[in-house]
This record gives C-alpha cells, structure tokens and sequence, in this order.
C-alpha cells in the first residue's frame, strides 16, 4: 500500500460534511428566518453563515491534511515488480469539488405543510444534470490503484479501466525531452491499422511532473534498461540519469 496519507477517503468525508451543511441550509432559513430573527441577522444566521460553511470548510479542513504533502518528489515507489505514480492531493480536491457541485441544488423546497421534495420544474431538472456531471468527475478521481505505473514491458495508466501501452509501441517521435513547467504530455501508441493517444495525467501523480516525463522518454528510448524497472537499484539509477540524487525526495 502507498504510505501517502488516503486522500480520496478524507476527501470523501469532509465532502459528506459539506452535503450536509448544504442540504442543512434551507432548514436553518426555515428555523432561523426574517419572522424571528429580522432580515439581516437571519440572512447571516439562516443562510450566509451555513453556506459559507458548506463551501470552505471542507477545503479548509483538507488543505489543512494535506500540507505536509504539496512537495511532490522525484522518485517512484517500488512495488510488485513496477514503479508506481500514487495519487496526489489533487485527487481529493478534486473530490470535494466536483462533489459539492453535484450537490449543489438542496433536495427540498418549501411547501404548505413544511419541507417537501424537490418538484421545482427548473430546480429538478437542473440538480439532476448538476449530480450526472460532478458525480461522473468525482468516480474519475476516485480511480483506484495509482496514477500511472510503469513495468518493464508496459507503461499502465491507472483508472477504473487500466490502460496498458507497450513500451515497443510508443511513437519515438513524440517522446520528447520534458521542458520546464511541463503540465500534460501525451504518449502517442502505434498498433497495426491504428493510432491511439494517450494523456499521461502527471498533474494527478504525487511524482514531480519532470521526472515523470523524463523517465517515460528515458525508457521509450533506452530498452535495455527495461528489464531492471520495479528494482531499488534501476531507480537510483533513473534518478541519477534524470538529475535528481537527493535522498530527501524518495516518497517516504
């Protein structure tokens, strides 16, 4: 198991905690209201005060877990016969994101006899498209397994379907040097009778962006160091060959 901190899964309960305010929000105008409170205390009290808390606590709370954790290193981790790219705590940002956007839209309105489900014939049909798109995003970042994985005969992006690329298929044409500031690369895959492309999603891999870069052009050119991918001794070497001995950086 990767010794980051679980990300996805703090994300997930401080996004839970946000839903609930959210979803809270009416009830307190409810409870809380002009009728009791005058207009501008309940505005803060029954409506500002609990949405605010909905939007920034759980960004607040995470960014507060994952702080030890923006320096991205420049290492793999070794295991079962691979270099693994763990998940960044990117991946849970974008969790609480996309998650407090499918549940933007509360599920009830107010009826004659209190709270009632949502019937709005605008707010419906709006909360549903809200809850297709952000829900479909937050399943992507929740992908388990890591970013992406490199073995000695193929580059494995992770996801709920891996994709496998052999390292033989790989366009050298396309597999140049990392620039500085580098955020997306794209691995180009030559089968026969097709052309594939594949989006390397460095900006989600807790591994810095030019190391990730140079050691997959590293082995698109150089196959004979194929065979040592997923040992100590082939990654001390990677790092060496990529610039970077610093024994501080190893994901630890």
């Amino acid at each position: 198991m990767s010794p980051l901190p679980p990300f996805r899964q703090v994300a997930l309960c401080l996004l839970t905690v946000g839903v609930l305010l959210r979803q809270a929000q009416p009830f307190l105008w409810q409870a809380y209201g002009p009728e009791r409170l005058g207009y501008p205390l309940a505005l803060l009290v029954g409506f500002l005060l609990p949405l605010l808390a909905a939007l920034v606590l759980p960004y607040a709370a995470y960014e507060w877990f994952a702080r030890r954790h923006r320096s991205r290193p420049a290492s793999f981790l070794v295991r079962d016969g691979g270099f693994d790219a763990p998940v960044s705590a990117l991946a849970g940002r974008r969790i609480i994101m996309f998650g407090l956007l499918a549940f933007a839209v509360p599920v009830t309105e107010s009826g004659d006899h209190g709270r009632q489900l949502l019937t709005d014939h605008l707010m419906l049909p709006l909360g549903v498209l809200l809850l297709l798109v952000g829900g479909t995003m937050v399943a992507g970042a929740l992908r388990p397994g890591p970013v992406v994985r490199l073995t000695p005969d193929h580059l494995i992006l992770g996801g709920w379907r891996r994709t496998l690329v052999r390292w033989d298929a790989v366009a050298r044409g396309d597999a140049l040097p990392p620039a500085p500031g580098d955020t997306t690369f794209y691995v180009r895959e030559i089968q026969p009778g097709r052309v594939r492309w594949h989006n390397l999603p460095v900006d989600l891999s807790h591994v810095d962006t030019a190391f990730l870069i140079a050691a997959v052009h590293h082995y698109t050119f150089h196959p004979e160091h194929r065979p040592a991918v997923g040992t100590e001794t082939e990654l001390q070497r990677l790092r060496q060959v990529c610039g970077t001995t610093d024994e501080s950086q190893v994901i630890a």
